[in-house]
């Protein structure tokens, strides 16, 4: 198969995957009891996006964050 970063969505195993605009790949799963389910649903920057999934990222591995930011001089989050 092969990866095209501009389109939102490739299937996969019958599945659709929706992908980043931003060519960050896939939209990582959400995990359960994520305060913002949805999050993928609606137009991101890219540095939001890349927040949202680091945030996402934590959660899945048992740290709950309150809050997430980012230096848009270095780029880290």
């Amino acid at each position: 198969m092969e990866s095209d970063t501009n389109t939102e969505e490739i299937t996969a195993n019958n599945e659709e995957v929706r992908l980043s605009p931003h060519g960050l790949g896939p939209y990582p799963e959400i995990p359960p009891g994520y305060r913002a389910p949805n999050i993928f649903d609606r137009p991101l920057s890219k540095d939001h996006e890349l927040m949202m999934r680091v945030d996402v990222k934590l959660w899945k591995q048992g740290i709950r964050t309150e809050g997430i930011g980012i230096c848009y001089r270095t780029g880290l989050v």
